[in-house]
């Protein structure tokens, strides 16, 4: 659909377009020491390196500590008479330095911060260089970061008259089925423009309906949504005008296998696998993310949680060192970049602060208060919140000093929060914190019951006793930390205190690094996922999809029903269903009917005993047949089966071990060596086994519990 051309009218020109060109190809990089070789960009030059073996295991044993050089050569690009051409980085891993023909243009030290700069007056018709340093240090991050030039590089080539990079902000006045008012703003040459515009009939911007316009000023074109948010205290959250509960999940910004080089075609696919589970928010923990994972996300419908900071004056890493001279810049960038997002609703401003922590009161009120400011100086129309575990924060003053109060696994505090803060929103920014080895589960299964805060720890506790080496029990039923929660719990407590504005699960998708709490016991990436690293669904994927998606028939039974040496033993089984009553059969023999109460999220059978052969349920919901699963003994692993998705020039491959008779093997960990397809090549393997240091580039990696993904790319 297309907007703006009042716009375009309004501002009298008949221009020459504006030209994008994206620098992806041409590119020379070596580490320091190394020679010079050809690369892609964006590219993260550890992630295609040999992994370490528990050098680095929290930040993925990958060997991303050092200095990198990236150069490129370039003829052309100089505007027209009195045109300006800018050069744009979306972020450069770690500390950076920016070159052009010898002069120092740019770099920052916060290696997530996007940076424009004006080289009109530095082109040369031919011959131009483009260096780009980036350096790593030891210590700088929690997780895994990404090392070199890791988002898209452009070249911006603009007319006389043009809207200066990033000063465009276009928002949503009032809007409803009948028409919509817009404001828009932006600098240009001419100075500082402000209009308001109409459009009848509008198509609202919303997770399920993603529309999009198109607005054209001075020939370029901005995309942008029609859609209202209102965060109301008492009520809850509303989204063009109607009440709902963000259903959203934490995202660290690597890619799995590709380490933290951007790729629209893995970020697509990540999206739409949570998309497919009734996902419909995003949180980019903890730092601003690549501008093009916010284009998916106005495409595919997803509300945004753009966080800005992991730490402030006090250290949690490398960026505390650069706060002074720097968050301002940052945090400006960040927000001016990403206003005219529809999915955009929140900003946040930091996670799990040390001034939080400790507490350093007067420090924590006196900074959320600049940082609070400088959003609402930038953007007026959306809410600030940050992420906060420490109950103390409640009472001691720091609630107060945000918009949104952002609650990291305080799900007991909900309803006493809306008591003593009446005027401040709730959030869960982080809920859960559930960690499973998927296809993996042990015995016994330990779950007391979780009645209250106090019972948090006892459950880790048991959860601890459920862990072998590098691998944990895939029975969602606990966290590694003393207040971490199964799903369970924060689907009752959402349920229970509607004005929550909704939940950030701790994680969509399993990363690199933090492989709590297997750091010292081989793991090198995280178990929060709901999905793998390979992107291939946990257990809980399908919990969350029957909650999260009520009116899609699902049913999943867990574990599977391979057990050699188990027979006759207790061994629990839990379905996931989005149905209300289930009944499980052993070998066609009913292990009871059951109905589902309230605040009740999963079916369980305790005292279920082994015997190979066939676990099968049958679910209903409202009386009517809802939906089946089965899991079978399988025999010996006889082949792999494969099935692919295509996303833009990638095809994902899943490799499945099934037996003779095309029963899944889940226990196989058989090698597998893909084949390219014609016209392909191999990009990156993986099995989402977070112990796995095997080269994710290939050629040959194993199976884990029976499943890896290949991934391959055009040529």
């Amino acid at each position: 659909m297309r907007s703006g051309i009042l716009l375009t009218t309004l501002m009298l020109a008949a221009c020459v377009a504006a030209e994008d060109v994206t620098l992806t190809d041409g590119w020379q990089f070596a580490r320091e020491g190394e020679s010079w070789h050809m690369v892609r960009v964006p590219h993260d030059w550890a992630a295609a390196g040999a992994s370490l073996t528990n050098v680095c295991a929290r930040q993925g044993d990958l060997p991303y500590i050092g200095k990198g050089k990236y150069r490129r050569t370039f003829d052309g690009f100089s505007p027209e008479a009195g045109g300006h051409t800018y050069l744009d980085l979306d972020g450069v891993q770690g500390r950076s330095k920016v070159y052009l023909n010898g002069k120092r243009i740019g770099g920052t030290p916060f290696g997530y911060t996007s940076e424009t700069i004006d080289v009109t007056d530095m082109l040369m018709p031919t011959g131009n260089v483009l260096e780009v340093e980036a350096e790593n240090v030891p210590n700088a991050s929690r997780w895994y970061p990404g090392s070199g030039i890791f988002r898209e590089v452009k070249v911006l080539r603009r007319p006389k008259d043009h809207v200066k990079p990033k000063s465009l902000f276009v928002r949503t006045q009032r809007a409803d089925a009948a028409s919509a008012e817009m404001a828009v703003s932006f600098a240009w040459t001419g100075g500082i423009s402000n209009y308001t515009f109409r459009v009848d009939k509008p198509r609202l911007w919303s997770p399920e309906s993603p529309a999009l316009y198109d607005l054209v000023v001075f020939g370029e074109h901005f995309r942008y949504g029609i859609r209202t948010a209102v965060f109301d205290p008492q009520k809850g959250f509303f989204l063009n005008g109607r009440h709902r509960q963000m259903r959203g999940v934490c995202l660290h910004h690597d890619l799995g296998p590709i380490g933290a080089a951007f790729d629209r075609d893995f970020a697509r696919r990540q999206l739409a696998l949570l998309k497919d589970i009734g996902c419909d928010a995003i949180r980019t923990s903890h730092n601003p993310p690549a501008a093009a994972l916010l284009d998916l996300c106005d495409e595919m419908g997803f509300l945004v949680m753009d966080e800005a900071f992991d730490m402030w004056e006090r250290p949690k890493g490398d960026y505390s060192k650069f706060w002074a001279d720097w968050h301002e810049r940052d945090l400006v960038e960040m927000i001016r970049r990403d206003r005219s997002h529809p999915s955009v609703v929140m900003w946040s401003i930091g996670n799990e602060l040390m001034e939080h922590i400790i507490p350093d009161v007067p420090a924590a009120v006196r900074i959320a208060g600049e940082l609070q400011a400088i959003c609402h100086r930038e953007d007026p129309t959306r809410p600030v919140t940050f992420g906060c575990f420490k109950a103390h924060a409640l009472t001691n003053g720091c609630a107060e000093t945000v918009d949104v109060f952002g609650a990291n696994y305080l799900p007991f505090r909900y309803a006493a929060f809306r008591a003593e803060h009446p005027q401040t929103g709730l959030i869960g920014t982080e809920t859960c914190s559930t960690v499973s080895s998927r296809g993996a589960y042990f015995f016994p299964v330990l779950a007391s019951p979780i009645h209250a805060e106090s019972d948090l720890r006892p459950r880790r506790d048991e959860g601890l006793k459920m862990v072998r080496g590098a691998e944990m029990s895939g029975y969602d039923l606990w966290g590694p930390h003393p207040n971490d929660y199964p799903p369970d719990v924060e689907f009752e407590h959402q349920a229970r205190n509607p004005f929550v504005y909704g939940e950030f699960v701790w994680t969509g998708f399993d990363y690199l690094g933090e492989p709590d709490p297997c750091a010292k016991t081989g793991g090198r990436s995280s178990y929060f996922g709901i999905f793998d690293l390979a992107g291939l669904p946990k257990d809980r994927a399908w919990l969350y999809r029957a909650i999260w998606r009520p009116e899609v028939p699902t049913a999943h039974i867990l574990p599977h029903w391979n057990w050699p040496g188990r027979e006759g033993e207790v061994t629990p089984v839990h379905v996931y269903s989005s149905g209300d009553e289930a009944e499980l059969f052993v070998n066609g023999v009913s292990c009871g009917r059951k109905r589902r109460g309230q605040y009740e999220y999963r079916f369980v059978w305790d005292a279920v005993r082994y015997a190979p052969g066939e676990l099968r349920v049958k679910t209903w919901k409202g009386g009517r047949s809802w939906a089946e699963d089965k899991v079978q003994t399988a025999g010996p692993f006889a082949r792999f089966e494969t099935t692919s998705a295509r996303y833009g020039h990638h095809v994902f491959t899943t490799y499945r071990a099934v037996d003779q008779e095309g029963r899944f093997c889940p226990t196989c960990n058989a090698e597998v060596t893909p084949a390219s397809p014609t016209g392909m090549r191999l990009r990156a393997l993986c099995n989402g086994d977070a112990a796995d240091r095997t080269s994710f580039t290939g050629p040959t990696m194993r199976a884990y519990n029976g499943l890896l993904v290949a991934v391959f790319e055009d040529l």
